[in-house]
């Protein structure tokens, strides 16, 4: 197959063999037809434009805006807190074993209440 070229005008289209520059196919087209053609194009150009303009917003907004935005700057705490590692480790031991009894008392309730009402 050789290298074929397509040439559409306004008063219809034509179809050429690149290498022996030969008319292969030749059509006229209604004026109907080549209004249709003109309308689109001319609507394809508007949106074309549109759609650049569009693009050159966003790229501009980008360049505008940073990727990163410092909301507040890291300090480092001069001393440290009041509590010690001890009383934090008790305080939370304390809770978890609280937490513990609850979930135990929920889950095996009738074992602990039968329990309770048999020492009654």
């Amino acid at each position: 197959i050789g290298c074929v070229s397509l040439y559409i005008a306004c008063n219809g289209g034509e179809i050429y063999d690149g290498r022996t520059h030969q008319l292969l196919h030749a059509e006229n087209f209604s004026m109907e037809t080549a209004h249709e053609i003109v309308d689109f194009g001319a609507e394809y150009n508007a949106y074309t434009q549109v759609y650049e303009q569009l693009q050159l917003a966003r790229a501009k907004v980008q360049e505008r805006t940073p990727a990163f935005t410092v909301v507040q700057s890291a300090s480092v705490p001069i001393k440290h807190s009041n509590r010690s590692k001890l009383s934090v480790l008790l305080t939370f031991l304390f809770l978890g074993a609280i937490l513990r009894v609850a979930v135990l008392m929920v889950t095996k309730r009738k074992t602990v209440f039968k329990i309770v009402e048999a020492k009654e």
